[in-house]
């Protein structure tokens, strides 16, 4: 979801808002960056990966995006235990990934990493590339690479490749081929040289990994962990995350090796459970958090009309009529809840609704700027949960019956007594209105319920128990849990 939303804006670079710590994030140097959900956890990664090669062709930082997890997410979720070589070998696929595209596409950064160490990239090619041994895959790379299609037999081609013979198949036509493509010849026909196996521990894997990258003409790398909590089983579920990320986060040698930087982009209440993962050094880890307010909020919403109007719009108020602008901008503004995705979704809402509204009355005069009225449809909708893609920027709320415990981030309460029956009743029916009258009857009294209502929110609510999140009021009906964990 983060991905998909992150990755559909093409123009994320030309709007895209500093945080108070995205110069921190951009710094060479490990960090665990925690944000709410949709809070812009994916955005900062594609924005830092940008910063790198093989994106950014100035840049001297190999990039690794480390954001699919192969069958480890099963593992933990069947106990099996993890190390932190389990990870590093998932890295390695992946960084020898870029390192290879990113040679590919630099043919002085190819002509660095020759003989010797071309042969080193095709054992790490070999053995952590699970795609370099689909021929398929290979000749695709081949076809993007020459500017040209080959011409070639497959049984030539089979032949070749096996004997590693390619150049010598495709001399007369590789001379007019891009360098991309010359290099992805001499790669297959590379014979690879082994690292001896007594020597195999992954952080000897990556130190030598890291030669190859240094050898190539670049300075470091930068791994981009991200969307764990996108990937199931871990999805919503702390525990299993804190699993699956301790074994590589203890391994203090790994974390701190030389020329490295770890940029872990975590949900918010992952936190408290990765201090509590023995062996996890989190005060040898620095860690910050991205948080937004209302007014970082309004100037991502200024930037995004200057870029899709072209420069022609740079205040929402001009889109909107005379006599509602000011308001509906702060409005639109409040309703977001400092959580950018939800500002996006607003505004999407907001012009569908106002195109469908004319559409559906073409015999009416045009209004082509937005109402009021439309936009009391959207944050009627938004309020009252229907809008399908909400997003709160809080924590999911966690409770274990039979402790009574109850987590709200990194805030912790155990539930006793009517704060506990009350609790109870809403929990198992999350998400759903309990009605006034059956609460009364639990609680023998409209008072008493209130009492314990107003307490049971003085726990859990982030902003008090005057600006409810977890537990909402339907007027007329009853009380309402919501953003609750999946149990």
């Amino acid at each position: 979801m983060a991905e998909h939303e992150a990755k559909r804006e093409p123009y994320l670079h030309t709007y895209f808002i500093s945080t108070p710590y995205y110069d921190e994030i951009r710094e060479a140097q490990t960090l665990i960056v925690y944000a709410s959900r949709g809070c812009g956890k994916s955005a900062h990664r594609i924005m830092v990966a940008r910063d790198c090669r093989p994106y950014n062709p100035s840049s001297t930082t190999l990039g690794v995006e480390y954001t699919s997890f192969g069958n480890l997410a099963e593992w933990v979720k069947n106990g099996r235990p993890l190390t932190a070589g389990d990870h590093i070998r998932l890295i390695l696929d992946r960084a020898t990934l870029t390192l290879v595209e990113t040679l590919a596409n630099d043919v002085n950064l190819a002509k660095c990493l020759s003989g010797k160490g071309l042969q080193r990239l095709r054992w790490f090619w070999d053995t952590f590339c699970p795609v370099a041994q689909d021929q398929v895959w290979f000749t695709d790379q081949l076809h993007a690479a020459t500017g040209a299609i080959p011409v070639y037999d497959w049984r030539a081609f089979d032949q070749a490749y096996a004997g590693r013979q390619l150049t010598v198949l495709f001399e007369s036509q590789a001379q007019q081929w891009k360098p991309a493509g010359r290099f992805w010849l001499a790669l297959a026909d590379a014979p690879p040289a082994a690292i001896d196996e007594n020597s195999r521990s992954p952080l000897f894997l990556w130190q030598s990994f890291m030669r190859l990258v240094r050898q190539a003409g670049l300075t470091d790398a930068c791994i981009l962990i991200d969307e764990v909590d996108e990937r199931p089983p871990l999805t919503d579920n702390p525990d299993f995350m804190a699993d699956f990320l301790a074994p590589l986060l203890a391994d203090l040698d790994i974390m701190e090796a030389d020329d490295t930087a770890f940029k872990l982009f975590l949900p918010a209440d992952l936190q408290t459970e990765l201090h509590r993962r023995p062996g996890v050094r989190i005060d040898r880890l620095p860690t910050r958090s991205i948080v937004w307010n209302d007014e970082s909020l309004a100037e991502l919403l200024r930037q995004r009309l200057v870029v899709f109007s072209d420069t022609r719009v740079s205040d929402f108020e001009e889109l909107c009529e005379p006599d509602c602008g000011a308001l509906l901008h702060t409005n639109l503004i409040k309703t977001a809840s400092e959580v950018p995705r939800n500002l996006i979704e607003l505004c999407d809402s907001l012009i569908v609704t106002h195109a469908r509204r004319q559409a559906a009355q073409p015999t009416e005069p045009v209004r082509p700027l937005l109402t009021w009225q439309e936009w009391e449809t959207i944050q009627s909708d938004w309020k009252a949960g229907m809008q399908s893609s909400v997003i709160t920027g809080v924590p999911l709320l966690r409770f274990d019956k039979a402790t009574g415990r109850i987590r709200v981030g990194a805030r912790e309460s155990v539930l006793t007594g009517r704060l506990l029956e009350l609790f109870s009743v809403l929990y198992d029916n999350a998400g759903e209105v309990v009605e006034n009258e059956d609460l009364i009857d639990i609680f023998d009294g409209d008072s008493a319920l209130r009492r314990v209502l107003s307490r049971l929110r003085d726990l859990i609510e982030p902003k008090g128990a005057d600006e409810p999140i977890y537990l909402a009021t339907v007027r007329g009906r009853g009380v309402q849990l919501n953003h609750v964990a999946k149990r």
